[in-house]
């Protein structure tokens, strides 16, 4: 009669005392009593496994939900850029239009003319700030109602007789101003000079009698520079004072 080994199985001779397989001691247990804890630790290794088996499962569930989570918190992103760049280039578009509308405005013969907004400011550039002034004047029909001169010179005599005959001579500096093509003939379009706080004070000549030595002139207007500088970007007329500048020639008296 044979008996088999409680440990591994093998079939062994009945009066054998080790197993000859795996070399179980027979006599160190009663077999029957032996196949109890074999069976429990089976299903100890087998419940361990599922258990294993179970959390597995339950990783790659929790793995799957945060993966979700984070498309899903990319794709908000990507949405919220996509969207923040659309409102951005809508506005942009829009100041482009309103700037492209603003840009035109009216020059001396009623046409429509172009202007790139740029803007003046009162600096230490005695040409442009000539120029704003020859606008400026221009555009208040305070002497010439229209500028359509070749350029303009704007002199500095070097004697007081002129100065003499001003009320309001500044910081006894005047300045004559002279169409290009009038440089040598003929008299300034205007007069002008600039007191200490930068108030510009304009001065016409008679047509017929020019400027008399003997008489004390009032100026035509008296106006601060900044409220000239004001009066063109108000009206977009920036860069056509910046081209008129181009034109313009500051010059001593006697100076070719």
């Amino acid at each position: 009669m044979e008996k088999h080994c409680p440990k591994c199985g093998a079939s062994n001779k009945s009066d054998a005392k080790f197993c000859r397989k795996c070399g179980y001691h027979f006599a160190t247990q009663h077999p029957e009593k032996q196949l109890e804890p074999s069976k429990k630790t089976v299903q100890t290794r087998e419940n361990i496994r599922q258990s294993n088996s179970n959390n597995n499962k339950l990783l790659v569930a929790i793995i799957i939900v945060l993966l979700i989570v984070i498309a899903g918190f990319i794709l908000y992103e990507v949405n919220s850029k996509e969207k923040s760049n659309s409102n951005s280039n809508q506005t942009t578009s829009s100041r482009t239009q309103s700037r492209s509308s603003s840009s035109i405005s009216d020059n001396s013969n009623g046409e429509k003319s172009s202007s790139h907004n740029y803007e003046l400011s009162s600096g230490n550039n005695p040409k442009l700030d000539a120029a704003a002034l020859i606008y400026y004047v221009a555009k208040n029909d305070i002497s010439d109602s229209s500028i359509d001169s070749n350029g303009y010179i704007v002199k500095i005599p070097s004697d007081s007789s002129l100065l003499d005959s001003l009320s309001k001579k500044g910081q006894n500096q005047v300045y004559e101003v002279y169409r290009e093509e009038n440089r040598n003939d003929g008299g300034p379009v205007f007069l002008y000079t600039i007191d200490s706080d930068d108030t510009i004070n304009i001065y016409r000549e008679s047509e017929n009698e020019g400027f008399d030595s003997d008489k004390v002139y009032d100026p035509v207007k008296s106006i601060s520079k900044n409220d000239i500088m004001d009066y063109l970007n108000n009206r977009n007329m920036g860069s056509a004072v910046k081209d008129l500048s181009d034109q313009v020639e500051i010059q001593q008296t006697g100076s070719d």
